[in-house]
């Protein structure tokens, strides 16, 4: 999840492969059927969106926005259609994401309900998200009882 400059947060479901590949969706896009990978559900808002999450993205003068030192979330059609024909072995594309209004995402903290982790590149992008969450889960429980 990434704070905006509005007060709310934005992140992506990570373990959501969907059937659908990037040339279904842009089938006159030439580029797009050379990604073999699956959209992603990023989460339930703006499901008619593509967005992307790149890795070592030089978002100067696009729409793009820095989520880490590493990681970039490309929002915008012309920079997620450069994504795809210039870097999309460095990215991960998602239908939707998750947005926290201002304050909620704070307020599911204090109650318990996330663990926190910082983003990694290879966490994010990796192939293979089966057991996923059990594994995530199960690390910061370890971490939790060892505070």
């Amino acid at each position: 999840a990434k704070p905006m400059p509005n007060g709310t947060h934005v992140g992506f479901i990570l373990n959501r492969p969907t059937r659908l590949r990037l040339a279904e969706m842009f089938p006159e896009h030439e580029p797009s059927k050379k990604v073999m990978d699956p959209l992603y559900l990023g989460g339930p808002a703006d499901t008619n969106l593509v967005f992307a999450v790149v890795a070592n993205h030089d978002g100067a003068g696009d729409d793009s926005v820095s989520l880490t030192h590493e990681l970039s979330l490309a929002y915008s059609g012309s920079t997620v259609d450069r994504i795809i024909e210039l870097e999309s072995e460095r990215a991960r594309f998602f239908v939707g994401l998750v947005v926290w209004r201002p304050g909620q995402l704070s307020e599911e903290l204090n109650r318990g309900l996330w663990y926190v982790k910082e983003p990694e590149t290879k966490l994010v992008l990796r192939k293979k998200t089966e057991g996923m969450w059990d594994e995530l889960v199960t690390e910061s429980e370890v971490k939790a009882e060892m505070i």
